[in-house]
């Protein structure tokens, strides 16, 4: 399957409000923008929607996620660029290998919102400092980054850390992790000064496997907002 198809399959998840934000100012202050860029905070940070289990010495995939979250803020949208949006849709092509002997898998993403300009690119490196087996959970860290950019307006960056737990049963793996995202929101506007986040991060969510087919659904809450995530990728 090529990754044209495969992101074309993403885009069709999004919801309809996902698909149209701009992001132009046309008004408001600065109380307004911070609304705003917390739920580009929240929206924009990397998320990877895989178990705390590394992939080990030949483990691989590559696929396609779509992720929405739900806009908070919706007074301040209003003000600061004429639009209320529902929630912030993205889709990515992503790609992810363990790293031999170690414990450790890398990964990396490459995404864009519908109806913006905006590009996203992030990855991650995560650590199962206990690997699991049949009678324990596999433990991981992991941090993360992902900037989103190309919008005159608004640009974000973050930085994310997390710890994560999984246990695998037959064909389901169920995983359960905490962390934090710390996100950047800048802007050029004349009048507004860029704002700083440090948001908590929930998160839960269940990979079935396939045999090569992989599909993981993930629910999560970072600061006020929600989101739902699904990855389906090929691979070891």
């Amino acid at each position: 399957m090529s990754k044209r198809v495969i992101a074309a399959a993403c885009l069709g998840l999004l919801p309809a409000s996902a698909m149209a934000v701009d992001l132009d100012f046309t008004g408001g202050d600065q109380s307004d923008f911070r609304g705003v860029g917390e739920d580009l905070a929240a929206a924009f940070a990397y998320r990877s929607a895989s178990p705390a289990e590394t992939k080990g010495l030949l483990g691989f995939d590559v696929g396609g996620m779509v992720s929405y979250t739900t806009v908070e803020n919706g007074d301040d949208w209003q003000d600061l660029v004429g639009e209320d949006p529902s929630g912030l849709g993205f889709v990515n092509l992503v790609a992810s290998k363990g790293i031999p002997l170690i414990n450790v898998e890398i990964g990396a993403q490459l995404g864009l919102v519908p109806g913006t300009d905006v590009t996203l690119l992030g990855g991650e490196a995560r650590y199962s400092f206990v690997s699991g087996n049949v009678a324990i959970p596999a433990v991981s860290l992991r941090v993360g980054y992902q900037s989103a950019t190309g919008e005159d307006d608004i640009e974000v960056e973050s930085l994310s850390y997390d710890v994560s737990v999984s246990k695998g049963f037959l064909l389901a793996t169920p995983y359960v992790g905490y962390g934090r995202v710390d996100s950047e929101v800048t802007t050029d506007v004349a009048g507004f000064s860029d704002e700083d986040y440090d948001l908590d991060r929930v998160f839960g969510g269940v990979k079935l496997s396939l045999a090569l087919l992989k599909i993981t659904a993930e629910a999560e809450q970072i600061g006020d907002n929600s989101s739902f995530n699904l990855r389906v990728a090929f691979g070891f």
